[in-house]
């Protein structure tokens, strides 16, 4: 609510919040920034809750919080007490600690933030979080609880939880920076999860990349699985299989809802985890459904059909990095060939820029350029982050400069507040949609970066109100 701030949003206000701020570090600054020693210290002060409980620690480069979110619903539709720490939050700061998929209230996160003595201990916005996450787990008396690293894993907070499964999604280029130049690198980030008895599952991996991190497991956790190999989902006819030999003496069918195939890997693992964790029973008489609750991961946020039987979709999918617009793609390429495809594409790199836009242009008759300005904000205005002011971050020289050849890439122009922006980006979706004289269906993509999610999804509730259906 606009002019409140809850009582957990205050304590947390009051905190450094790195997440904002990650542009501005470097790798070598990184054991500087990321105190583990710091953060443990909290733990012992308040009991070390996180050894009170189970848990699974999901880490990689993408599909963390899909894998974080079928596991937990494995557990949840089984009657089983589940907590999940997620990050980033897409609407609201307290989707990131849920119990049985159900954002905690603020009453007991702030309850939890109060025990931390934050006063007393020089501790960030994510160590609080996190350290709040592993009481209110303990105090609720969780059965498993699904935790998502936040960065890496080697100087992540949560690696703290000393899981007893570890996951290992994808390794690809992202937060380079901070995590290292290279998929290797960036690997040896990742799997400073580890620890002696943890048994680890491994998600799709390079050849090179999946032998590097086999031979390091073999000698920092107890048992290592990967996909592929010891488990997998294999295509029956409409449906899949899953089938894990060692655990499953036959194939267990699988229901998987209309989603792009690149969650079918995610939901593999969930349920590797699940089985390896002794809480999931399974059985090839019973169908296992997939569920995903995750907004921003593919979501149709709107749809309609005209009087001339064409579809306009608007979806939101967070394809922020090149794996995740590789991922995308890939899916793209498997549908229907004559539908007239829009991109806004929100990132914050400029120099992604290029190398996204040319991954995206092929597909897409359209691609719109834009950036929310992020900003923090003071006790008097509104709840936790949020996004304001738009504006251009590449300026319509710039487009020709970078794609001289290029006719349909383009800059929304500058707006005072986001109503603005949209109000000009559903111009745009009414000029094309007018001269699109054809009978061919429209799909209009949202991507980039997950924190664009809280922005899109407000301003995108007051396009609603300006009547899109007049298009």
């Amino acid at each position: 609510m606009a002019g409140y701030l809850s009582e957990s949003e205050k304590i947390l206000h009051s905190l450094v919040n790195v997440e904002i701020r990650l542009n501005q570090f470097q790798r070598s600054q990184a054991e500087a920034v990321f105190q583990l020693d710091r953060f443990a210290a909290l733990l012992k002060d308040i009991g070390n809750p996180q050894q009170k409980f189970r848990s699974i620690q999901v880490a990689g480069t993408n599909g963390k919080g899909s894998t974080v979110n079928f596991l937990q619903n494995l557990f949840v539709d089984r009657g089983l007490r589940t907590g999940s720490f997620i990050s980033p939050h897409m609407r609201f700061l307290h989707e990131r600690i849920l119990l049985n998929d159900k954002p905690v209230a603020d009453t007991l996160l702030a309850m939890a933030l109060r025990r931390l003595e934050i006063s007393q201990n020089r501790i960030t916005f994510f160590e609080a979080l996190t350290a709040a996450a592993f009481l209110i787990f303990q105090e609720n008396n969780v059965d498993i609880a699904v935790i998502e690293t936040g960065l890496g894993g080697r100087l992540d907070s949560t690696r703290l939880c000393h899981a007893d499964i570890g996951i290992i999604t994808t390794i690809g280029l992202d937060h380079m920076h901070i995590l290292g130049d290279s998929l290797q690198e960036i690997l040896h980030e990742k799997l400073g999860i580890l620890h002696p008895k943890m048994v680890l599952i491994l998600g799709k991996l390079e050849d090179e990349l999946l032998k590097e991190a086999l031979s390091v497991a073999v000698c920092r956790a107890n048992k290592v699985y990967s996909y592929g190999r010891d488990f997998f989902l294999e295509k029956a006819d409409n449906s899949y299989k899953f089938i894990f030999p060692e655990l499953l003496p036959d194939a267990v069918p699988v229901e998987f809802p209309e989603l792009p195939s690149y969650y079918l890997e995610n939901f593999s693992l969930a349920i590797a985890a699940g089985l390896l964790s002794g809480l999931l029973n399974i059985t090839d008489s019973k169908p296992v459904q997939a569920r995903l609750s995750l907004p921003g991961r593919y979501e149709i946020m709107w749809k309609m059909v005209d009087q001339r039987g064409r579809r306009l979709r608007i979806l939101f999918d967070g394809a922020h990095n090149r794996p995740g617009a590789e991922a995308m793609i890939h899916f793209l390429q498997t549908q229907k060939k004559d539908v007239l495809r829009i991109l806004f594409f929100a990132a914050y790199s400029d120099k992604e820029v290029k190398e996204m836009v040319q991954l995206f242009e092929p597909l897409f008759n359209y691609i719109f350029l834009w950036k929310p300005n992020i900003f923090r904000l003071s006790q008097k205005v509104s709840s936790s982050l949020r996004y304001g002011s738009l504006t251009r971050w590449i300026a319509p020289r710039d487009v020709k400069k970078l794609f001289p050849e290029q006719n349909n890439i383009m800059v929304l122009p500058v707006s005072p507040n986001g109503t603005g922006i949209f109000r000009a980006a559903k111009q745009e979706l009414q000029h094309i949609w007018l001269r699109n004289q054809s009978s061919c269906d429209v799909d209009v993509f949202i991507a980039g970066s997950l924190g664009s999610y809280n922005f899109v999804d407000r301003a995108f509730r007051f396009v609603r109100q300006l009547s899109l259906t007049a298009l």
